[in-house]
């Protein structure tokens, strides 16, 4: 039984996938065919699939990619770095500093996920100060 659903399900992920369907149509769809064939109500997983979205880790990383995206935007992340870089920059390590002075004010009013900007901070830092061979 446990070998029949795993070869429906990847073998008709694998066949979507062989005729050009999209990644995540080829997921939902295979794994609407196994549900199926376990003679499930349809409903069932709908119920699944809207519960799982619910969910606060799931939930989170879309949040800080959508802060990130945010911060660059704005052009608070390059404002940032560079008030940080001013103080720790021509010290060895400096980038590295820079990008914990930068993330440090925000964990003290939410004292929780001390890192949120700090994606969005290194990218801007890197991208506007390359890393020189040595």
């Amino acid at each position: 039984m446990e070998s029949e659903i795993v070869g429906i399900l990847f073998g008709s992920f694998l066949v979507l996938l062989l005729i050009g369907a999209p990644i995540t149509v080829a997921l939902g769809v295979a794994s609407m065919i196994s549900f199926l064939y376990l003679e499930e109500n349809p409903i069932k997983f709908v119920q699944i699939a809207f519960t799982s979205v619910g969910s606060f880790p799931l939930m989170a990383l879309p949040a800080f990619i959508l802060a990130g995206a945010l911060m660059e935007a704005a052009g608070i992340s390059k404002r940032l770095i560079n008030v940080a870089e001013s103080v720790a920059g021509p010290f060895t390590g400096g980038m590295a500093a820079a990008a914990v002075m930068v993330a440090f004010p925000s964990a003290l009013p939410l004292r929780k996920m001390p890192a949120l900007p700090l994606a969005s901070v290194v990218a801007e830092a890197v991208a506007d100060h390359p890393i020189a061979p040595a």
